[in-house]
């Protein structure tokens, strides 16, 4: 956990600022199965919890629930105007 928040460079004070979707996937159509995915999702989203995150998680989602997730969200981060940044 602590590797994915210092790769993105942003101190705790930026944190609080930030929202995640943590998606846990342990099943794929053509890959063979997972076995931590979905525990080390979660692992993650308590540790950005604790950093002060809005994190978000999402356990083996469709494609389409993940895709109307991220419109509403952008959506009402427009209507609000914040800008986004990718990493």
């Amino acid at each position: 956990e602590f590797l994915l928040v210092h790769s993105l460079g942003i101190s705790s004070a930026e944190a609080g600022k930030s929202v995640a979707l943590v998606i846990g996937e342990d099943s794929y159509k053509n890959l063979p199965d997972l076995n931590n995915a979905r525990t080390d999702a979660r692992r993650i989203l308590a540790k950005l919890k604790v950093l002060g995150w809005c994190a978000i998680l999402k356990q083996n989602p469709r494609l389409w629930d993940i895709s109307q997730f991220i419109g509403r969200i952008l959506s009402q981060l427009k209507a609000v105007g914040v800008r986004l940044r990718d990493f």
